[in-house]
């Protein structure tokens, strides 16, 4: 059985420096769910907080009931959701991403895999994600099905 991902009003700080803002996201269970935007936007930092990496400032993260870090072993352990991946196409060549995407579609789709991933390859997404949530500067901006992609005013979130 697949577990969903729920991240309600989450604050992170590094120092007085503050990484996130109030991030709300829900991965759905047998779904991909796409976080988006260049580098140095609190993509990686929020994945960091929903792993147990980073502390929280505030906010709540939860997953099909369980404590984070025992899913999170599970998942490694037995195949089982949520499985969390940052940047999995950064530095890979176009062949190689092409046989990730078709793994995360089998995982998804045949394993029932809830799946978390954070891109800045829009088209990966865009073909692969059910949901989307894009962000800025801590922040979700947008939040919709993958299909938004390929709106103008979702598209300029994303440019650098």
């Amino acid at each position: 059985m697949s577990a969903a991902l729920f991240v309600a009003d989450l604050e992170l700080h590094y120092g007085a420096a503050r990484a996130l803002r109030s991030v709300s996201i829900e991965a759905a269970p047998q779904k991909i769910t796409a976080v988006l935007k260049r580098n140095g936007v609190g993509k990686s930092s929020m994945l960091r907080a929903i792993v147990g990496i980073h502390t929280i400032s505030s906010g709540a993260i939860s997953f099909g009931g369980q404590q984070q870090q025992v899913a999170i072993a599970r998942a490694l352990v037995t195949g089982a959701s949520p499985l969390v991946l940052d940047k999995p196409t950064e530095g890979i060549q176009p062949s190689i991403i092409k046989d990730i995407g078709r793994a995360l579609q089998f995982l998804r789709n045949e394993k029932g895999m809830t799946i978390l991933l954070v891109e800045q390859y829009l088209d990966f997404c865009q073909e692969l994600a059910d949901h989307i949530h894009v962000m800025d500067r801590g922040e979700i901006m947008h939040s919709g099905p993958a299909a938004d992609l390929a709106r103008p005013e979702i598209r300029k979130h994303l440019t650098v």
